[in-house]
């Protein structure tokens, strides 16, 4: 059976930045991942080919296969043929300073996963905490390429020393198109028994013996979507296309993908550059799917190493429940739209935020908008959609689906009162995220019935309901109320 996630690229989009969830409304008494600081006198990785002379679709890898394995240009690639695992590093001093030494000391291959070896020296009087490629801190890269492994987790006690192995994933880098790895770039957090930072150091920089030879300039990541090395976590390719989307103030997004897996779920892969003087941090926010929002908010943010690629994978699909897009008639993805912003290390906004369009198919880019009108006014709909059994099988909750459409002359946000709804005149416990809305957008508004709650008021199953009534309020970018109807369903 096929992956059904590319874990490898997106498991830092599933785990750190469920974003949506900081703005829930509940009956019932997260944030982006710390701006690292400023690395001093420490080198950062570099492409050393010139970035204007990128190749869309490279015509061959930069490895060539064994003389046994399929031509690089046919349509089933091996990636275990195309790995080279001859590449070594000598002793090489990354960190000396404030009583810590880390030396990388030889680069081995696994079965799966090629190990950076290291030695930690602890020569301070401080027990200390070293880690890499964890939520609160990563700048590793490979080839130029960022890369969510590489994780590294090691006490060392005052005065001692450790070894320690940081395993990068090769199914993470086939999909990246590494063939062999010519640089690693590598930062560490360093903490004391307070947790607090004791040291921090920015991005450094492991040559191998290939690095004088390799060519940079070829994007690996590109030639490997082109020859269907994607295959093994994904059933298809719906869109690709490359070229320069947006280019300012030497930030780039070279490709845009949208992919299928083996489950059907959806997935928007965006290809960034950083030609800048420094870290940049890119978020994708206000994510609309068929010209309905799926996340009014920022759903990922990631670092972008000086000279580096990152590879953006946003999971559509996921964004709301799986029986919620029959409801809204949403057979396939037909367009995307998302908006983008970009910031420096210190998390000062360098380009404001702007928004980008992705058209797929014409024939599947709308949505099902029919239903109950409950509220209209202001140029402000309110249609009930229906009642829906949670999708988590071990879960009671029902959830109220309301859409809003907005034509109001300004961004609106709409919630639902706390402690207003009750069902068949019960007071209910509820979970309702807010709604951010823009001018001529539509928005899914998911009231979520608490299941203990319902029970309490003798409501075992959606056909005990026989109304519902909740309170909303709808305030301009001023917070301004421009609307509080009272809206009954079921009556």
């Amino acid at each position: 059976m096929k992956k059904s996630l590319m874990a490898l690229l997106i498991v830092a989009v599933l785990l750190l930045f469920d974003a949506c969830s900081e703005k829930a409304t509940s009956d019932e008494p997260s944030n982006p991942s710390p701006v690292p600081s400023k690395a001093t006198d420490l080198p950062s990785p570099t492409l050393t080919g010139s970035l204007d002379d990128l190749s869309p679709v490279p015509t061959e890898p930069t490895v060539k296969p064994d003389k046994d394995s399929n031509s690089a240009s046919g349509n089933n690639v091996e990636t275990s043929e195309l790995f080279s695992d001859e590449a070594s590093i000598k002793e090489t001093v990354l960190v000396d300073e404030k009583d810590v030494k880390i030396t990388a000391t030889e680069l081995v291959y696994g079965k799966y996963s090629p190990e950076l070896k290291i030695t930690i020296e602890n020569n301070s009087d401080k027990n200390l905490s070293f880690s890499s490629a964890t939520l609160s801190y990563n700048c590793n890269s490979i080839n130029g390429y960022m890369v969510d492994t590489g994780y590294l987790n090691t006490d060392v006690a005052a005065g001692k020393k450790a070894k320690a192995s940081i395993r990068f994933d090769s199914d993470e880098m086939a999909l990246l198109g590494i063939q062999e790895i010519a640089d690693i770039g590598i930062g560490f957090k360093v903490t004391d028994d307070n947790y607090d930072t004791y040291l921090q150091t920015g991005p450094l920089q492991i040559k191998t013996s290939i690095a004088d030879t390799y060519d940079y300039s070829t994007d690996t990541y590109q030639w490997a979507i082109s020859n269907n090395l994607f295959s093994e976590s994904y059933d298809s390719v719906r869109y690709y296309e490359t070229g320069e989307f947006y280019s300012k103030n030497g930030i780039k997004l070279l490709s845009e993908a949208v992919l299928k897996d083996s489950d059907g779920k959806t997935f928007l892969l965006l290809e960034f550059e950083n030609h800048t003087l420094g870290s940049i941090y890119v978020s994708l926010s206000n994510i609309i799917a068929n010209g309905l929002v799926v996340c009014d908010s920022v759903w990922t943010g990631e670092f972008i190493n000086v000279g580096c690629r990152r590879i953006m994978a946003v999971p559509i699909s996921s964004m709301i429940d799986e029986p919620y897009w029959d409801v809204f008639g949403i057979t396939e993805i037909g367009n995307i739209a998302f908006f983008v912003e970009i910031e420096d290390s210190e998390r000062d906004r360098v380009i404001d935020q702007e928004e980008f369009c992705i058209l797929i198919s014409n024939e599947v880019a709308s949505f099902d908008n029919s239903g109950t009108e409950l509220y209209n006014k202001n140029g402000i709909r309110i249609i009930y959609k229906g009642l829906v059994p949670d999708a988590f099988e071990h879960s009671d909750d029902v959830h109220v689906l309301l859409l809003v459409e907005s034509n109001y002359s300004e961004e609106i946000n709409v919630r639902v009162k706390y402690d207003s709804v009750s069902v068949n005149g019960f007071m209910t416990r509820f979970i309702c995220y807010n709604e951010d809305i823009a001018v001529g957008k539509n928005a899914i508004l998911d009231v979520e019935l608490q299941g203990s709650s319902l029970k309490e008021s003798d409501v075992y199953s959606i056909s005990d309901i026989a109304d519902v009534e909740m309170a909303i309020e709808i305030r301009n970018k001023k917070y301004h109320i421009i609307g509080e109807p009272v809206l009954t369903i079921g009556e």
